[in-house]
């Protein structure tokens, strides 16, 4: 699926730095993450229904007593002509759940990330069905 990078909203970092911890034993490579999500605007809309990892609810915020669970899929990225091994972050309260045509990844520290950089994702289980 083409697509190129966009800015996000700025939150990612400071919430993954919190969340961090409680995902490392579902997906022991984000030790190695970034701290921050790399946004894709997408060419075409991507629901992803069954996650490879879900978590069940993580309590991940001071004073809160709301557990929130967070779905893996692993991907690669094709970005400036290498190809990275990278992960769709989807947790259930992001305010980017139910828009299709943009995902998080976190991915290994990549150089050359900017807005406007054009990239490719590569989907194991993409099936390329459209819904009308």
């Amino acid at each position: 699926m083409s697509g190129h990078i966009v800015s996000g909203l700025g939150a990612a970092a400071n919430l993954l730095h919190l969340q961090k911890p409680l995902l490392r034993g579902f997906l022991p490579d984000i030790e190695n993450c970034q701290i921050g999500t790399i946004n894709v605007q997408l060419d075409h809309a991507l629901d992803i229904k069954i996650p490879d990892i879900v978590t069940p609810p993580l309590q991940w915020e001071p004073n809160s007593s709301v557990g929130e669970r967070f779905g893996f899929t692993s991907v690669k990225l094709e970005l400036l002509e290498k190809t990275h091994e990278a992960w769709v972050y989807g947790a259930e309260f992001s305010p980017h759940r139910f828009n299709y045509t943009v995902v998080e990844l976190i991915a290994r520290p990549i150089d050359g990330i900017a807005s406007g950089v054009p990239c490719t994702l590569h989907l194991e289980r993409y099936t390329g069905y459209i819904v009308i």
